[in-house]
Parts: structure tokens; sequence; C-alpha cells
């Protein structure tokens, strides 16, 4: 995913992106921007609910550093969503093979296939400014995230501005 190409100019280099990180899609290496919604948000929220339910200790890589390992977990997805947000608040849809039968190796990160980055969508940009704005909430209340809080906090604002205009005409 280092070297994830533009689905629409798959030979210019240019515009390839590395996109490594977040949360592969049930039964495939497809990885959505739209579809991390749900689950963000719902893991944000029995974070907020009962902290005092989760550990460092889930055998992440990230475990024992002093942070829950629900917030490890977030946080590389939320990694993954900001390379796939653009400064001016547009985000592309998804990311993965160009085709179902590309996910064949197993386990995934022995999958060489190329991968592929698609096209802006204003209801990724509208996904991204949710949950790029709960994050800031849940994290902005932990020590030692003041400026991912705030990359956050203008990130979704930017994806607010981008989709407004194209949903209310």
């Amino acid at each position: 995913d280092a070297q994830t190409r533009f689905i629409g100019d798959p030979s210019n280099a240019n515009l390839w992106k590395d996109m490594t990180g977040g949360w592969f899609d049930a039964g495939d290496y497809n990885k959505y921007v739209t579809f991390a919604y749900g689950p963000v948000h719902d893991l944000l929220w029995a974070w907020q609910e009962n902290p005092a339910a989760f550990g460092d200790d889930w055998n992440l890589p990230e475990s024992g550093n002093g942070i829950p390992d629900i917030l490890d977990e977030l946080k590389w997805e939320l990694d993954w969503l900001w390379k796939m947000s653009n400064e001016d608040g547009s985000v592309h849809i998804k990311m993965g093979s160009q085709n179902y039968s590309e996910n064949v190796s197993a386990p995934p990160s022995i999958n060489a296939d190329p991968r592929f980055y698609g096209p802006i969508c204003t209801a990724s940009s509208l996904a991204v400014a949710g949950m790029f704005a709960h994050a800031a909430w849940v994290y902005g209340s932990l020590p030692g995230y003041d400026v991912q809080t705030k990359e956050w906090s203008d990130r979704a604002e930017a994806c607010f501005e981008f989709a407004l205009p194209r949903v209310v005409g």
C-alpha cells in the first residue's frame, strides 16, 4: 500500500500515494472510507461511555505504551483516513485491488498485487468530517494529543466545507 496508484491514471507515478494503515473490509483487502464511519464512531462512543473497560493489553504492537489499545487501534484507522483526505477537504472513496480476484494471497501482508485509490467523493468528505470531529473531541481530553486533535479538527472543518455546497446545491 506504500505506492498506491490513482485508478484514473495508474501509470502516473506523480499521483502515487502512501496509503498504508487502516482496516480491511470484511472478506477482501479493500479499504473504504464510508464503511469506516460506523465502527469508528461506535468505538469512540464505547470509549466515552466506559473507558475503564479498555486496557493497554490487547497484544497489539502498541500494547503497553500507556494508551488504551482501543485508542491505539482507532488511531491506526484515523491515520489512514488522514492519508485518504486532502488539504482542500476532498476525500478519496476507497483503496484496494482493481479486481476482487486479486484478493487471494493470505495473509494480506504477502499480497503484492498493485493497489489503487479511487476518486474523491462527497460522501467520503462528510464521513471524514464526522469521524475527525468526533476523534478530536475524544482525544482532546487526553494528554499528548493537542497537535493531533487540532489537525483533525481543522481537517474536519475543511471536509465539511468541501462537502457542504455539493449537498446543499
